[in-house]
């Protein structure tokens, strides 16, 4: 997974990229706020190759100068060797 240098900005559109092996496809993903709640934001992924994926991310402002996230990625697959779903932790600061 790749994304910005961390804490990464708010109110921005945010590249996000996965790698993940052949016949693998991320599926609806969501990000959501662990140091405070924020609903969820659902993130759809773009096939860049056969094994890398895109996303573009906007995350809104709140009252936590400094918020944790969380990105949960389902993956589909049948490949024993490769998990069902991946997190991520990620944090953003305000500007």
């Amino acid at each position: 997974m790749w994304l910005p240098q961390q804490p990464v900005p708010i109110e921005q559109a945010l590249t996000l990229r996965l790698e993940v092996p052949e016949n693998v496809t991320p599926e609806l993903s969501q990000v959501e706020g662990v140091s405070m709640y924020m609903g969820t934001i659902p993130l759809m992924w773009q096939q860049l190759s056969p094994t890398e994926w895109q996303a573009t991310l906007y995350l809104g402002a709140c009252t936590d100068p400094k918020m944790e996230w969380r990105l949960t990625v389902p993956l589909r697959h049948e490949l024993a060797t490769v998990p069902q779903t991946v997190t991520y932790l990620f944090t953003s600061a305000a500007n």
